[in-house]
């Protein structure tokens, strides 16, 4: 990530605070910035079916090496289900929620059947 923000001449300081929200995300930190981020990075799963379908290819085109990839990425997929809410942030809540879990539970579905 951080050599293709270099490549595209950001600047380092952007850079660093990119870095930082995205190891927030993964501390669960709470922080303002790091609650817009989290909405952000997961506004694509509330996108219309055909967009979600092809987010969906790509990510398994980048994992489906790993021998257990549909066991991890359903494990995620209802872990995010069980969640009384996905996004933080109203805005999101109000625009991608329902759509996201719609298309989250049609890719579990289409997990099973493989």
């Amino acid at each position: 990530m951080a050599f293709d923000l270099i490549r595209l001449n950001i600047n380092e300081g952007i850079i660093s605070n990119v870095r930082c929200l995205i190891l927030s995300e993964i501390n669960k930190s709470r922080s303002i910035e790091s609650k817009i981020f989290h909405d952000i990075d997961y506004s694509v799963l509330g996108k219309d079916k055909e967009t979600y379908l092809q987010y969906s290819k790509y990510i398994k085109f980048e994992n489906e090496f790993f021998p257990d990839y549909n066991e991890k990425r359903m494990s995620l997929l209802q872990s995010l289900l069980k969640k009384r809410r996905i996004y933080l942030h109203d805005y999101f809540y109000d625009k991608y929620e329902k759509q996201a879990r719609i298309n989250i539970a049609n890719e579990i579905e289409s997990l099973n059947k493989k």
